[in-house]
């Protein structure tokens, strides 16, 4: 028991702490409109699709296949055999002018087409995803909330 115990990895801390809980920066000296095509330009390096592309949001769309999906309500309909169609991942960014600064709230989300045309949709928040989405916003030119 001790042996497993030292085996597992250490949790993962986040960087920084958001008065929503999710990814957020604030951004100086640059319009929404100039920040919002520079969000978009990431998203579509990664290969994503831009969904909406407004001085207030950012919407970028990434198609999985099947055997991408991870999560434990992914594998509990991969093991039950439901076919699981149409697998989305969705990233947000919220631009909201405030004091002459831009601050932009991220949320990324799962989303499953079930059978029978039901959506589930599963929140992605961990510490990795957290730390992953703040710093590529810091890269950008955020700061710190």
């Amino acid at each position: 028991l001790l042996i497993a115990a030292c085996s597992q990895p250490a949790p993962v801390a986040r960087i920084a702490q958001t008065p929503s809980g999710y990814p957020e920066a604030v951004f100086s000296g640059i319009s929404a409109q100039k920040l919002a095509n520079k969000i978009a330009a990431r998203c579509v390096e990664r290969g994503h699709i831009v969904l909406n592309n407004s001085p207030t949001q950012v919407k970028c769309d990434q198609k999985l296949e099947q055997r991408d999906i991870v999560g434990a309500n992914a594998y509990a309909f991969i093991k039950s055999g439901k076919a699981v169609r149409d697998i989305h991942v969705y990233a947000q960014y919220s631009l909201t002018k405030i004091n002459g600064d831009i601050r932009v709230q991220s949320r990324t989300w799962k989303q499953f087409e079930m059978p029978y045309g039901r959506i589930e949709k599963l929140t992605l928040n961990d510490p990795e995803r957290f730390n992953h989405v703040t710093q590529l916003l810091y890269s950008m030119g955020g700061k710190p909330v």
